[in-house]
């Protein structure tokens, strides 16, 4: 071939390159050849001397770029032959518009090797709509990676040509990995490494179904992280395929749902909760109408046969038929104060308590409630905060809790656990007792009863505290509903674990007495009004229940007072109303129609402040008197009540019967 070939070939093979080729001069810091694509891409119309470096000229490199170039230009001039290197920059054009040039140079070497080169061989290419789709994608990949991070969603796309895996940032958050420093194609079984155990079978059978479908999800899961933080997730994916229908890639996004499904059980649980206290309040209400109503009859037949016994002699064929009568009727007002325990409605008389002592004094019971093969153990601390309650009532909530252990025990060997001790309870934890909306957050004394007995499933312990609800054939299935009451009474809080072969713990949670204000009944000192001059005193009888008001009569007669009888407060009202000096006290049921108790005394106090009034219920002496002490109760009987009971009252209230004008 000639020269004149090799000239024509190179001449065709230069102006046939993408982009542009020049020959920069790097010691005269010009350009001393340019192809007409070159030209073209600076903006310049074609010349007879497409490399005129007075056209050049008037390209200017941006003043942030230029360092750059500069530094492009002294390392290419280094190099050996066969390398080049690379600078990407922007120029601006011939019209003044900036485009994004990438240029490649390397050394060219006319006599010798030695670096530096004098010029450099160098390929320009336009890159500026390649630049923009770049920091289109970027800006995109930053939009979508801010949404996964704001949503909490994951992503993942594995090629199933080479099995490699792409995880999106937020999808190492979501499984407690490091994007830096983890590599999903390095980790082994993913599965195994991050899926809880219990959900494993779970997501490989969502796999399969991707894998034979195309599609699977939404499927929850939960994930494990490295320090055992547990997370739960939800997650879908979709496989693609090529034009031939060959899977090629499966895609799959992971949502975290952790705090959503936190905030649907705290739904639930406070739905359940609010239940469960509708339930006991309506409960509560049944069981001390029921009480109310059953104690006014009490009040008849225990009062009578207590009245008969008094006129009747031992010797008399009748005496153990009506001793039993009061016995039995005994037993049944025992009963209702069962029911007014469940109910909250309990009589309480208060006083400061050690839990720790109370179960020491009531070990020898609590041995014989649990039999011979059951054994008690006990650990109780010392120097408890005191509680203000109940003695008696606290004793029968432990004995019954103790109770309830040996019977889950039953006939095999067994141990009951008691423990005291005291505990700081805040919103939260009350939120999760069976009854604490009515405590406070504070500070507690606890009483813990725990068993190795049969335990209870969802079911049963769903109903453990019903009234009337028991396992047992001969149980009455008030134990456990008249603790429930008891410690509801006293503003505390019940919690209750239990699981099928696993035992029951309960725990009593009362709330401890930093100080208590002392409120005594105060009782007019001086009766200011005009007695009628009798020789007995008199005492009206206010009641519904013509029962209650035959009884508190015959009583009253019995132990030598007057007595008269009305039916509810609007008549007691009218009653004094006509004249407050013809009666002496006042016996005042708490519950009647048209007007209570508490209006009644009211009422009382404005027609005669000095008129002594006894107030008889039989709800919780703690809920009733202390409203009532500023209009001067002077007394309180519960129902039903005795001869002697209603007797000493009298004489401590009122004075004896034949106190007139004194």
């Amino acid at each position: 071939m000639s020269a004149s070939f090799d000239v024509s070939f190179l001449d065709a093979v230069l102006h046939t390159i993408p982009g542009g080729v020049f020959v920069y001069d790097c010691e005269a810091r010009q350009t001393v050849f340019a192809t007409r694509a070159f030209y073209g891409l600076l903006g310049f119309a074609e010349q007879e001397e497409p490399y005129r470096t007075s056209q050049l000229t008037a390209s200017v490199i941006h003043d942030d770029d230029r360092a750059a170039v500069r530094d492009a230009v002294e390392r290419a001039a280094n190099l050996p032959r066969h390398q080049h290197a690379e600078v990407t920059f922007r120029l601006r054009l011939a019209g003044g518009e900036w485009r994004w040039v990438n240029t490649r140079g390397a050394p060219l070497f006319l006599a010798d090797t030695q670096t530096p080169a004098r010029y450099l061989v160098c390929v320009a290419e336009d890159v500026t709509e390649r630049r923009k789709a770049e920091e289109a994608l970027a800006q995109s990949a930053d939009s979508l990676r801010l949404a996964q991070e704001l949503t909490n969603v994951g992503s993942y796309d594995r090629n199933l040509l080479d099995g490699r895996v792409h995880w999106s940032e937020q999808m190492f958050r979501i499984h407690g990995a490091d994007p830096v420093r983890d590599d999903p194609n390095i980790m082994g079984d993913l599965v195994e490494r991050f899926v809880h155990p219990d959900d494993r079978v779970t997501l490989r059978k969502a796999m399969r179904q991707l894998a034979t479908t195309g599609r699977a999800g939404p499927y929850a899961y939960r994930v494990v992280h490295a320090d055992g933080t547990v997370r739960n997730v939800v997650g879908q994916g979709a496989i693609f395929r090529d034009a031939d229908g060959v899977p090629v890639r499966r895609v799959g996004s992971v949502i975290d749902v952790t705090a959503r499904t936190a905030a649907e059980e705290e739904r639930v649980l406070l739905e359940t909760k609010v239940r469960e206290v509708q339930k006991l309040e309506s409960l509560g209400v049944l069981a001390g109408g029921i009480a109310h109503d059953f104690n006014n009859l009490l009040v008849g037949i225990l009062g009578n046969a207590s009245v008969s016994l008094l006129d009747m002699p031992v010797s008399s064929p009748a005496h153990a038929a009506v001793t039993a009568i009061e016995r039995a009727a005994r037993d049944a007002a025992s009963l209702t104060r069962q029911l007014l325990a469940y109910a909250g409605k309990g009589r309480f008389l208060l006083e400061p308590l050690d839990l720790s002592v109370l179960v020491r004094q009531l070990r020898p019971v609590l041995q014989t409630a649990l039999g011979a093969r059951a054994s008690l153990v006990s650990e109780l601390a010392e120097q408890l905060p005191v509680v203000h309650a109940d003695a008696e009532q606290l004793r029968q909530a432990i004995v019954n809790v103790v109770t309830n252990a040996a019977e889950a025990i039953g006939e095999r060997a067994g141990t009951v656990k008691v423990v005291s001790t005291e505990e700081t309870l805040g919103d939260a934890r009350l939120g999760r007792c069976v009854s604490g909306h009515r405590a406070k957050p504070g500070l507690f004394s606890c009483i813990t009863v725990e068993d190795d007995g049969i335990g209870m499933d969802e079911a049963t312990l769903a109903r453990v505290f019903d009234p009337f609800f028991s396992t047992r054939l001969a149980g009455r299935g008030l134990g456990l509903a008249a603790t429930l009451g008891i410690v509801h009474g006293h503003s505390g809080a019940l919690d209750v674990t239990s699981a099928t072969g696993r035992g029951t713990t309960m725990r009593l949670y009362f709330p401890a007495a930093y100080s208590e204000k002392e409120r005594t009944a105060s009782i007019p000192a001086n009766n200011t009004g005009a007695t009628a001059q009798r020789s007995r005193l008199r005492v009206l009888v206010v009641d519904d229940d013509a029962h209650v008001r035959a009884l508190a009569h015959r009583v009253l007669e019995r132990l030598q007072y007057d007595a008269a009888e009305v039916s509810d407060g609007v008549e007691a009202l009218d009653f004094l109303r006509a004249d407050p000096t013809v009666v002496d006290a006042v016996l005042l049921d708490m519950t009647m129609p048209r007007m209570n108790g508490e209006d009644t005394l009211r009422g009382i106090r404005a027609l005669a402040p000095w008129m002594p009034v006894i107030l008889m219920s039989g709800h919780d002496e703690r809920e009733v008197t202390p409203r009532l002490l500023e209009h001067g109760l002077g007394g309180y009987l519960q129902k039903p009540f005795t001869v002697d009971a209603l007797a000493s009252m009298f004489a401590r209230v009122v004075g004896p019967p034949d106190r007139v004008g004194n």
